[in-house]
């Protein structure tokens, strides 16, 4: 799944606007809204660290994109929303100018109430493609 690393939190049900204006991050903004809409939004603060990404394990909040305005620069304003929290397994080298992430998909508080017409049951099992399968 594409990550977006930034310095903020996201939580499902949480409704979130984002301008994307780097070009890596606008094109992982097409290929997701050629694809099925979703990315990964982990959390990560920049720093003078080697580490230039969400350190495996980390935390983060798959996010259904909802609203795209594309302006005459290229750049774009969305709106997002929170529908699971997933825990990063790994980073994927996928060929790609963004980061991709092997995920897994942690369980929803059943209070929380999705605004998404999708389901995080319905994401769970139609999100099967991104976790490559594990060896016992």
């Amino acid at each position: 799944m594409p990550i977006f690393p930034l310095p903020l939190v996201m939580v499902p049900g949480e409704l979130m606007p984002l301008h994307i204006f780097e070009e890596r991050y606008r094109k992982m903004l097409r290929d997701v809204g050629a694809g099925d809409g979703f990315f990964g939004l982990s959390y990560f603060e920049p720093s003078n660290d080697l580490l230039e990404a969400p350190a495996a394990g980390s935390v983060g909040c798959v996010a259904e994109l909802r609203e795209s305005e594309l302006m005459p620069d290229g750049r774009s304003n969305i709106l997002t929303l929170g529908i699971v929290r997933y825990r990063l397994i790994d980073l994927i080298d996928a060929g790609e100018p963004y980061l991709v992430g092997d995920l897994e998909f942690l369980k929803t508080n059943q209070k929380a109430k999705m605004r998404s017409n999708r389901s995080p049951t319905r994401f769970l099992r139609c999100s099967n493609g991104w976790q490559k399968p594990r060896s016992n």
